[in-house]
């Protein structure tokens, strides 16, 4: 009489991940008189969610390892069931005695993903991006992110906010990025996913993803031309309003394709919005240029005029009794030198 046949697995659960293999120990403390063998069989939960080669697998042998991969095609963790039931054999190889099926429960994590908030994105140097980390994939084991910002460190500085490893869902990259060139820099952040154990050690590595920066260089007010007379003043004569300030900036939204300065915002003192002012009087004028990328910049001009032009008569020699014979000269200050004198006789 054989005894009743029994087999043990290890492990009796797993969790595997996508596109590797099973690796489950048969054994079985039975020693019938009949050799023992193994067969076994397949049964997922959703069997077109996941690719496998093999369905039933017969003659397996104590000590042998069950080998079985298997692929997930979604993004949701899937179930099977591996269900083994030991046999006892004749001479002839004909089945004898049918032991108890044990089942081993195996989950298949998918593939990690992360899906970003934006592909691309555009700022200001040395503003913060803000590229936020997210997933689809329902997994048993925690999903996790790492990162590494792609440059040219001669052109672009990344200054970290923290960790780029061990990234919970929902995580915002905020790093604050330095475009150190007069054109736009495009910074590549690479996105690794990948899985935890219960011990926090990674596993499962994931679909490596990519988003973009785009980093405008630093906006900059620049002159194109202040009204300048001779002497170096800016205005004519004291008094006067008729001095100007024309603006040339450079970089942040004015360095992409499409865009210039007039594309601007312009905030003067003067409460004037636009690029350029005119009918100036001699001042101080400050003015807040800015875009929608939330590049700025500040400037002041200083516009000068001369002092008040004054002219004295100085009589050098009166006139004596004969008459038409004195002698003035015209003493000038203020104005712009060089003077011209025009004499009236009254």
């Amino acid at each position: 009489l054989e005894p009743e046949l029994k087999l043990s697995l290890t492990p009796a659960i797993d969790t595997l991940c996508d596109n590797t293999s099973t690796g489950i120990l048969i054994s079985s403390p039975t020693g019938p008189t009949n050799p023992i063998r193994f067969k076994y069989i397949i049964n997922p939960d959703f069997p077109d969610s996941l690719v496998y080669n093999s369905v039933e697998v017969t003659g397996l042998f104590k000590g042998e390892t069950i080998v079985e991969g298997f692929s997930n095609l979604t993004d949701r963790a899937q179930r099977l069931i591996i269900s083994i039931t030991p046999y006892s054999v004749d001479g002839y190889g004909a089945t004898r005695c049918l032991g108890i099926p044990v089942d081993a429960i195996i989950w298949v994590e998918p593939t990690p993903k992360v899906t970003f908030s934006f592909e691309i994105d555009t700022i200001c140097t040395s503003l913060k991006s803000s590229l936020t980390l997210t997933t689809i994939t329902q997994s048993l084991q925690d999903v996790r992110f790492k990162y590494s910002a792609i440059h040219t460190p001669a052109d672009v500085e990344v200054y970290y906010s923290q960790d780029t490893f061990d990234l919970v869902p929902g995580f915002t990259v905020i790093d604050s990025i330095v475009n150190n060139t007069l054109v736009p820099q495009l910074v590549e952040f690479v996105v690794s996913p990948y899985l935890i154990d219960y011990l926090g050690v990674e596993k499962c590595p994931g679909i490596i993803d990519t988003s973009y920066v785009s980093v405008a260089p630093e906006l900059q007010i620049q002159i194109d031309s202040i009204r300048t007379y001779i002497g170096g003043r800016n205005i004519r004569c004291r008094g006067e309003n008729n001095g100007f300030i024309r603006l040339l900036p450079i970089g942040g939204i004015t360095a992409y394709d499409n865009y210039d300065v007039f594309n601007l915002d312009y905030s003067w003192s003067t409460a004037e919005s636009t690029k350029d002012i005119y009918d100036l009087a001699s001042g101080s004028y400050f003015v807040t240029v800015s875009d929608k990328l939330n590049c700025i910049d500040f400037d002041t001009t200083i516009l000068t005029e001369p002092d008040t032009l004054l002219t004295f008569i100085n009589i050098i020699d009166s006139l004596t009794c004969l008459g038409a014979d004195g002698t003035i000269n015209a003493i000038n200050w203020g104005g712009t030198p060089d003077y011209t004198t025009t004499w009236t006789r009254l």
